[in-house]
């Protein structure tokens, strides 16, 4: 997670009006980052189930958005979109 301006806005703006936002691209980057839901909570320093929660469609924080990304190495705002399709990416 690149410390950039472009990272910090995406963060600050998350921070502006929307105190919660879904994940609905937290599983992809999980996935690509060949973690486990065990494996991503624990570095993130949130339980498994919070990851769990999250990726079927549960509200995150800006901090915890904030914690996953920088664990994953992407900016918020990959977390917030769908992005590509995970049909060919499994599960660790």
């Amino acid at each position: 997670y690149p410390e950039d301006t472009g990272n910090r806005h995406c963060l600050h703006a998350l921070s502006w009006g929307h105190t919660m936002t879904q994940l609905p691209g937290l599983r992809r980057r999980r996935l690509l980052a060949a973690l486990t839901q065990a494996q991503l909570a624990e570095r993130a320093g949130l339980k498994r189930l919070t990851v769990t929660r999250l990726e079927n469609g549960g509200h995150a924080t800006p901090p915890t958005v904030h914690k996953l990304a920088v664990v994953l190495g992407c900016m918020p705002a990959e977390l917030m979109s769908f992005g590509n399709s995970i049909d060919t990416i499994v599960d660790p």
